[in-house]
């Protein structure tokens, strides 16, 4: 039943009741057609369906321990950012980064054929997703276009929890600005500081760790965030191991693609 109700839940959310809040009311799972096959086929069903559940659960579970190891490595390498005790020299982030907030836009502006603009739904699991798009027409100045290699911070949003998680932009399909809910940091220690941003030290140090009624990050405190800044041959090591680390992480992901793609394909061979 679980899987016969999830293959049909997008057809149901389109016929989503409410203006502001979407919601699917009872009727829609009353009236909803299902097939019903033998006990034994329903058996046969749920176990194909479960091994390919199980295993796109034990590819996402890969994904965190990898995020783990990253985490660990930086730890190891440079110590605990906020105790400094291996001695780094500590200096603000406005020396070594600009931080630049994104494009302003109207809803008038928005298109079907203009310019991408990236928003805190595209950030996925600190990684850049273009599943969900805006794009617009209008005026974009070269300085608000992301470039391979900043980051890009999700500074201000209605969730608390959404507010600073960030994401690398790698290699990208065509020329992508950001919105003025976002923020972009460029510096030639980017894969350090993006590590840092990570942390629970860094949510720390701007207080953002001790209340839930901050929901923004502004560029005057991004600027004055205290970085304790190890020698960068050292910081040029671990972003060696480090890319090793994403190169693991993009296979499993299209991995997990390929096995969602099976999934969703036999469940609307077993349920459409």
């Amino acid at each position: 039943m679980r899987y016969a109700v999830l293959s049909k839940l997008s057809d149901m959310e389109k016929d989503a009741h409410g203006a502001t809040m979407r919601h699917i009311v009872k009727k829609d799972f009353d009236n909803t057609l299902i097939p019903y096959p033998s006990i034994d086929e329903q058996v046969d069903i749920v176990s194909e369906l479960d091994l390919l559940t199980g295993i796109i659960e034990k590819k996402q579970q890969q994904l965190k321990d990898l995020d783990s190891l990253s985490r660990s490595l930086f730890y190891e390498m440079f110590g605990d950012p906020i105790k400094n005790d291996k001695g780094w020299p500590v200096v603000l982030l406005e020396s070594i980064a600009s931080c630049r907030i994104g494009l302003t836009y109207k809803p008038e502006n928005v298109c079907e054929d203009g310019t991408i603009v990236l928003r805190s739904s595209n950030i996925q699991g600190n990684e850049i997703s273009l599943d969900d798009i805006v794009r617009v027409n209008c005026g974009i100045r070269e300085q608000q276009f992301v470039q391979r290699g900043d980051i890009l911070m999700c500074s201000r949003n209605g969730s608390f929890k959404l507010v600073g998680k960030v994401a690398t932009i790698g290699d990208l399909p065509e020329k992508m600005s950001y919105g003025a809910f976002m923020t972009v940091i460029r510096s030639q220690y980017n894969p350090y500081l993006f590590e840092f941003f990570k942390l629970p030290a860094f949510r720390t140090q701007l207080g953002l760790a001790k209340t839930a009624t901050i929901n923004q990050i502004t560029v005057k405190m991004l600027a004055n965030t205290k970085i304790a800044l190890p020698p960068k041959e050292l910081q040029d090591s671990y972003a060696t191991k480090i890319c090793k680390i994403y190169e693991q992480k993009a296979a499993i992901h299209r991995s997990i693609d390929d096995c969602q793609k099976l999934l969703d394909s036999r469940m609307a061979y077993y349920f459409n």
